[in-house]
């Protein structure tokens, strides 16, 4: 931004990282200015916005919701320029130990963005503003013991093929982006199968959006994969350690007054290859954290099995 021959603009050294409450963010103000002299403050200002929008189709009309989240007048910079040209004034600004949710660049709906603005006073009625958008993650720790805590369950159907007894079991609860979520299938099947058996493994989550008390719920998936499974049929019993590598684009779980977003694993059996045979759904809720402060991952890529192409999935299923 360019005011009567002076132009400010902001940069963060570390322009691509996830910055937690707490953290101190390194960066630099420039002023490339026309005058022999200035002798100002710039002010360093930290804003947190969520913002949504719900479409009331009774009103034929979109309506926004907003919430402040932070707005912080975090520092002051002391400007003192002594000859026209180009000058750098290096900053280390701490974030506020606040409770933040997680930025949330979804789609125009739905958003929870930070901005880091610095602002330069020229006189009384001008002012030159500059913005940089800083990406902050909510401290959602999955290494505690409620997510520890393992997941079962069993199901049992009859087909034309004969009876099949599933169980699936998932030893923790929560789990990071890009982690790689372990489960062990035990199948019985009690008479031959005619083909192979087809695990489709998903990622649901539910987006739950309000603006001036209309609210809207959605469900996408955001991370899927399937694997093919052969069951021998002298042998009716499979065993299988299984592993279902989650992707980034996995959005944190996120809580506010207008936004929250919850994820859930689903697993669904098909028992043929046919497209109306018979399936096993099991759903499991799970937290989607943002770090583990046990310092394990669960990154096992290199002993993933290859994983077929997932099918088009409806989150009506």
């Amino acid at each position: 931004m360019t005011i009567d021959g002076t132009e400010l603009s902001v940069s963060l050294l570390e322009p691509d990282r996830r910055y937690y409450p707490g953290d101190i963010v390194l960066g630099v103000v420039n002023i490339i200015t026309e005058k022999s002299a200035i002798k100002r403050s710039i002010l360093l200002e930290l804003e947190g916005m969520v913002r949504t929008t719900c479409k009331n189709e009774e009103l034929s009309c979109e309506l926004l919701g907003t919430q402040t989240l932070i707005k912080k007048k975090a520092m002051l910079l002391r400007a003192t320029i002594l000859a026209a040209g180009e000058h750098r004034f290096p900053f280390e600004m701490q974030l506020p130990m606040l409770p933040l949710p997680s930025t949330y660049e979804g789609d125009e709906n739905a958003q929870i963005n930070y901005n880091l603005h610095a602002i330069l006073k020229k006189g009384w009625l001008k002012k030159l503003k500059a913005t940089i958008p800083v990406k902050i993650w909510e401290r959602i720790d999955v290494d505690v013991p409620e997510l520890h805590l393992p997941m079962e369950k069993y199901k049992q159907i009859h087909s034309p093929e004969g009876v099949i007894e599933a169980m699936v079991r998932v030893p923790r609860r929560g789990f990071c982006p890009d982690d790689v979520v372990p489960i062990e299938l035990h199948i019985n099947h009690f008479t031959r199968p005619k083909g192979p058996l087809t695990v489709y493994f998903y990622v649901r989550q539910q987006i739950c959006r309000e603006a001036k008390g209309y609210i809207v719920t959605e469900n996408r998936v955001t991370a899927s994969a399937s694997s093919y499974l052969i069951l021998d049929p002298d042998t009716l019993r499979l065993d299988l350690p299984l592993l279902f590598p989650l992707q980034s684009r996995v959005n944190p779980s996120i809580k506010t007054d207008l936004l929250t977003i919850s994820s859930k694993l689903k697993i669904q059996i098909k028992l043929s290859e046919e497209e109306d045979s018979n399936k096993i759904k099991m759903t499991f809720p799970i937290v989607i954290g943002t770090y583990n402060s046990g310092g394990l991952r669960w990154r096992t890529v290199d002993t993933l099995p290859l994983y077929e192409s997932a099918p088009p999935y409806s989150a009506e299923r």
